[in-house]
């Protein structure tokens, strides 16, 4: 089953760096209008161009599989097997939403924040238990699991 990630805080963090660069960019670069309109139109192309980015997460019986994608193409692929996986951390962000970091042996962490569902979380910990994989969960976390 595949889940998908929803980029709500991706959308937020590029209105912020957005804003940002453009009054940076605005006050270092701009001797004329023609210069700040350019420098809005990069800043704002860029954001665009990022928010189209969709990430989603896969969960077999023997594997994981993380993707990063742009309308329609995978641009990145991650196969996260039981044995490159030191422990799953389950933790709360924000109010009512629950999150998981999948803490790799050799290589980067996989970040799931804001699945559009609660369900992909319990599969993953289901899967954790099945592959006798290492769990922490937070406090904040559990209070969360017995308010749901």
């Amino acid at each position: 089953m595949q889940y998908e990630i929803h980029p709500k805080h991706l959308i937020r963090n590029l209105t912020i760096i957005g804003s940002f660069l453009w009054v940076m960019l605005g006050g270092m670069i701009a001797d004329s209008m023609v210069m700040m309109g350019l420098a809005t139109g990069v800043v704002l192309s860029v954001a665009i161009l990022i928010s189209l980015l969709r990430f989603s997460l896969q969960i077999e019986p023997n594997v994981l599989i993380y993707r990063i994608s742009f309308r329609h193409h995978i641009f990145v692929e991650k196969e996260v097997k039981p044995e490159e996986i030191e422990r799953i951390k389950f933790f709360r962000s924000g109010v009512n939403e629950k999150a998981a970091i999948i803490k790799r042996k050799h290589e980067s962490d996989v970040r799931l924040v804001v699945l559009r569902s609660h369900h992909p979380y319990d599969l993953l910990q289901a899967f954790s238990e099945v592959h006798g994989l290492e769990v922490e969960v937070t406090k904040r976390y559990r209070q969360l699991e017995s308010a749901v």
